[in-house]
């Protein structure tokens, strides 16, 4: 039997998911680990297994065909960002459009990621 192997650098994360997922049988810990997401996603791409990966990190290789999300199970993620500037006085342009670009974007994400459209 051909089993699929994560490559992912998280154990944690894939005992999580194949958990929430119901799988029995499968071990998370068996697999290639990258220390980096983007070399885990290549893997991937190259045919090396399967990837847990952030939807705003695989959507254009998922939109262009390289990637498959072949579940809609998603996991919450466990990190938290921040933007953050100095209060004082009206952010300066750039800051201001950088925040809009950010946003959008990670707008457009959740709402692929929620129609299963990474």
């Amino acid at each position: 039997m051909v089993r699929p192997s994560p490559v992912e650098a998280s154990t944690h994360a894939w005992e999580q998911w194949l958990k929430l997922a119901g799988a029995k049988n499968v071990s998370a810990q068996r697999g290639v680990r990258f220390s980096l997401a983007e070399l885990a996603m290549q893997a991937a791409i190259d045919g090396g297994g399967v990837v847990l990966g952030r939807v705003v990190l695989a959507e254009g290789d998922v939109a262009a065909g390289r990637l498959v999300r072949p579940f809609t199970i998603t996991l919450p993620l466990e990190d938290s960002y921040f933007l953050v500037r100095l209060s004082a006085g009206p952010p300066r342009q750039e800051i201001q459009c950088f925040r809009e670009w950010l946003f959008g974007s990670l707008g457009t994400s959740r709402r692929r990621a929620a129609n299963g459209r990474v």
